[in-house]
């Protein structure tokens, strides 16, 4: 009898650790990385280094990257008047870039190495939101109220579904199964 009881309360006790909310997350620390006085815009990473677009009051828009540890930041050299960077692929140190001159309207997508070099063309994409797969093979994004997908050259592209309003920041599940926007 009392291996049962035992055994009820090991059953009883596990039932209520496994529905148990997760602890709520708490900051820890706050470093500040840049000092260079611009205005910020979806920063990323990737893991070494933090790449920004750079705001100014007087129009100069600009792509910086500074190290995660802090320290100047340093111009990322492109032809884009506007540059604005939707994503990173740490394993392949790309960036998805518009060119935004067209403002709130979807302009041309652009892969940019982090390491230097020609920004490439992403077939016809035109987006003004996207985001790489996680195994970066595929390129989610958003053209108004339409999100498609389509291969990380460009190539291949389809609508996936159109939303009731415009779509922001569409992203793939790690599985590549789901979407979020």
């Amino acid at each position: 009898m009392a291996a049962v009881l035992g055994l009820v309360g090991l059953g009883a006790a596990a039932l209520v650790l496994r529905h148990r909310p997760p602890a709520v997350p708490h900051v820890t620390a706050i470093r500040q990385l840049t000092r260079d006085g611009t205005g910020k815009d979806l920063v990323h990473t990737d893991g070494t280094r933090v790449y920004y677009s750079a705001f100014t009051p007087g129009g100069s828009d600009r792509l910086l990257q500074a190290p995660v540890t802090g320290g100047d930041s340093v111009p990322l050299e492109t032809p884009f008047r506007r540059p604005y960077i939707h994503d990173i692929l740490p394993s392949r140190n790309q960036l998805l870039v518009e060119d935004d001159v067209r403002l709130a309207a979807a302009d041309p997508l652009w892969s940019l190495s982090t390491t230097g070099g020609s920004p490439r063309p992403l077939g016809g994409i035109e987006a003004h939101q996207s985001a790489w797969s996680a195994n970066g093979q595929r390129i989610v994004f958003a053209n108004g109220r339409d999100i498609f997908i389509a291969g990380n050259d460009g190539s291949g592209s389809r609508r996936l579904l159109t939303a009731p309003a415009r779509v922001l920041c569409p992203r793939l599940s790690p599985d590549g199964r789901r979407l979020r926007y």
